[in-house]
């Protein structure tokens, strides 16, 4: 599709993910509207072992995409407490 229109590829860098961004985004957008989805949920395993012999590394992380705005009820941050 890129090739097509002669943009350039993306690529993940660091922590900006916009080849996985634009991989979502396009599975999505070729779905027929009545099948698309509201939200994307991702897993990204990241960094070394969280201790010695651990499956689980210390950055990973899920991010939450969503799609469709009529999905969100509210937003709040949480209040931190420092010390």
């Amino acid at each position: 599709m890129h090739r097509r229109l002669k943009r350039r590829m993306p690529a993940n860098r660091g922590g900006r993910r916009e080849l996985d961004c634009m991989v979502i985004n396009d599975l999505i957008t070729m779905q027929p509207e009545a099948d698309r989805f509201q939200t994307v949920r991702c897993p990204f395993l990241e960094g070394g072992p969280a201790y010695p012999g651990s499956a689980i590394l210390s950055e990973s992380h899920v991010q939450i995409a969503v799609r469709d705005r009529s999905c969100l009820l509210g937003v709040f941050r949480p209040h931190l407490q420092e010390g």
